[in-house]
């Protein structure tokens, strides 16, 4: 009348076996995914040779000019820039230099120098690559540190 059932372990067990196989298929076949790797997306603004590290700067700045280059007798290349303040306080701000060769291989980053620009007075600033090979240069100014 009443049927007989297997005991509880048994049941278990028998379904973790079936269980066991399954699992382990998805898991493999997970293994085998490779995700792709992120790729950089195109800068659309070119880099230019006179940069800002804040719209701040920009505006409380002018440069009068382009950028004057000339060469030693060595070959070094010799960059001036003419910058002022354009705001009626004195600027303390730092420039570093980086220069490129014809391949725009960076081949030398100048320190931080720091400079003071009086209150709508015309300055210069200058920097000089220690190597022959440059043939451009991006010049980077902010705020003094």
């Amino acid at each position: 009348m009443f049927k007989k059932s297997k005991p509880l372990a048994i049941t278990l067990l028998g379904s973790m076996t079936f269980c066991l196989p399954v699992a382990a298929i998805g898991l493999m076949g997970g293994c085998n995914d490779v995700r792709p790797t992120y790729v950089g997306r195109a800068d659309p603004y070119s880099p230019r040779q006179i940069q800002f590290t804040s719209e701040e700067l920009q505006n409380d700045t002018a440069i009068s000019g382009a950028p004057i280059l000339s060469r030693d007798p060595s070959g070094y290349l010799h960059v001036t820039v003419p910058i002022r303040s354009a705001i009626d306080k004195d600027l303390h701000i730092d420039y570093q230099t980086q220069f490129f060769d014809t391949q725009g291989q960076q081949i030398e980053t100048t320190e931080w120098h720091t400079v003071v620009l009086p209150a709508n007075t015309p300055q210069q600033v200058s920097d000089t690559c220690t190597s022959p090979a440059a043939a451009n240069f991006q010049m980077t100014f902010r705020y003094a540190k």
